[in-house]
Formats: C-alpha cells, sequence, structure tokens
C-alpha cells in the first residue's frame, strides 16, 4: 500500500515536477486511456449509493462492517464537499441470500434513484440481481469476495469488483478502525468494511473524473481512477489531483487494486475469500 501523503503538499508536489521542466521528473506515468468514448451524461447532479448488503442470511457477518465502511465514505466526501458541489447520498436495503427479496430491495434502490449500487457479499446473490432486467442503467460495484471463476458469466451485465476472489479481508490500520466505531459505536467486526469504503471512494472519484454522477458515466470512469496515473492514498490528495487534470490511480485503505473493467479485479491487498463469502 502506498504511504500517505499530506494533502496539501502531494498536488503541489505533481504539479511541480509537471510543470518545471529543469526539475527532476518523477518516474514516467502512462495514463489510462479510456477503451471507449465517453458516455452521454446521464446523471441527476447528485451522486446517490444504494447498498445491498446481506443484514439477514448466510453472509450477515459481514453487513455490518460494510454499512460502516459506505458510511464513513459518504462522510468523509461530504465533508471534502461532496461530488459536482452537492451532498453525496446514501440508502441502505438488505439483499438477504438472494432471489426474490435482493430484486424487491434493488428496485426499491432504483425507485431512490441511485447511481451506483454497492454489493452484494456473494456471487449466489449478484447473479439473481443480474439476472433482474431492472439492473440496467445501474451500476453493480462490488467490494466483496465474488467467485472469479464465474468472472466470464458476469462481464457482459457490467458487474465490477473491487477484491480478488481467494484469501482474506484485509485488516485496515487503527485510525481507521477508530473512525468506524464513532460510525457504529456496537461495531465487533470489521471484516470487509475497508473495502467497502474504498469502493465508495472510488465511484465517487469516479464521477469528479467524468463530471458526471449518472452510471454509465461513473462505470466509463472507474478504470481510469484506478489504473495507472499518479498514486493516491488520500480522498484530498486524489481530488486535487483530479482538479488539476492528474490522472490518477486511487489506492485506498484496504490496499492498491486496479479496476480495468466489468467482473475483474488486479492486485487488491485483499487477495482473498473468507470462508463463506462468496456463495455457489
Amino acid at each position: 500500500m502506498r504511504a500517505a501523503v499530506p494533502a496539501l503538499s502531494a498536488a503541489a508536489v505533481v504539479m511541480s515536477a509537471l510543470l518545471v521542466g529543469c526539475a527532476e521528473q518523477p518516474p514516467a506515468v502512462a495514463p489510462t486511456v479510456p477503451a471507449a468514448p465517453q458516455p452521454d451524461a446521464s446523471g441527476d447532479g447528485v451522486l446517490r449509493f444504494g447498498t445491498l448488503f446481506s443484514s439477514t442470511g448466510a453472509y450477515a457477518d459481514y453487513s455490518g462492517a460494510q454499512v460502516a465502511g459506505v458510511e464513513l465514505a459518504v462522510r468523509d466526501l461530504n465533508a471534502a464537499g461532496g461530488v459536482g458541489g452537492r451532498p453525496v447520498e446514501v440508502v441502505h436495503r438488505n439483499a438477504a441470500d438472494g432471489g426474490q427479496p435482493a430484486t424487491d430491495a434493488l428496485a426499491q434502490l432504483i425507485e431512490k434513484g441511485v447511481d451506483v449500487v454497492l454489493g452484494p457479499t456473494a456471487t449466489s446473490v449478484a447473479k439473481s440481481l443480474l439476472a433482474d432486467p431492472a439492473i440496467d442503467g445501474v451500476l453493480l460495484l462490488t467490494p466483496a469476495f465474488v467467485d472469479a471463476g464465474r468472472a466470464d458469466e458476469l462481464v457482459p451485465t457490467g458487474l465490477f469488483r473491487t477484491v480478488a476472489d481467494a484469501g482474506t479481508p484485509t485488516r485496515a490500520d487503527d485510525d481507521f478502525l477508530g473512525r468506524l466505531t464513532v460510525v457504529d459505536p456496537g461495531l465487533t467486526d470489521t471484516a470487509l468494511a475497508a473495502e467497502a469504503y474504498d469502493a465508495t471512494l472510488a465511484a465517487a472519484l469516479a464521477a469528479v473524473a467524468a463530471g458526471d454522477d449518472g452510471a454509465a458515466s461513473v462505470a466509463w470512469a472507474l478504470p481510469t481512477v484506478t489504473t495507472g496515473g499518479y498514486g493516491c492514498t488520500v480522498l484530498g490528495v486524489c481530488l486535487e489531483a483530479l482538479a488539476a487534470s492528474i490522472d490518477i490511480d486511487y489506492a485506498g485503505v484496504s490496499g492498491p487494486f486496479d479496476i480495468p473493467g466489468p467482473g475483474n479485479t488486479r492486485g487488491s491487498a485483499s487477495a482473498g475469500r473468507p470462508p463463506g463469502a462468496a456463495g455457489d
């Protein structure tokens, strides 16, 4: 994981290196070139997240930490001015073990006008959601251990992952864990909280890079803010770099990860799956 640097100095250092020709140059970084032209803007000016974690059922042990991670990320985003100058919103629903409860919850989120759905925690639940035609027009971004063995089935539907499919969740640092308990004082298990936090920030940074909060724009920009570019681990640094038209590579509290496109991720610090965390 890259070391964090002070928010005010990092962008200035990068800009100096880029603008002062006689200065020692940083290692060359190839900008990330999107695979397709940017889609037309489809957002309404407010970035809305919906979560579809499993607060009941086989995967309920992870839900509290995942919700806390998302809530903390939204608080940090709004403390930094939101996205496009407007507060980020989040709505939580229960995906349970998939099936009808999950699709009903998805319908409720769509009615709320969400742009990005964070979740689910298991492949079986993801397949329930992806079989629902209502998912069209909504970005599904899972910060959990969806089975990469089924990635080929999931790629065409636009499922994005921030976590690889085998191993254990990230053990975040004490500062992050302390901030989580402010959000949820009763939190006892923090597995997948860091991953949920980073997925939320990655999607928000993609919306900033695209200049639009619509699902298609966020999906288009996710690879550009998580692969190649200037490595940043702190939200303020990332936002300053984007404001200065600097291509970024976000790596947060769960460690560096790349999202090269739907269905796959590379180099996640969360290189694995805890027992039972990816459903059949």
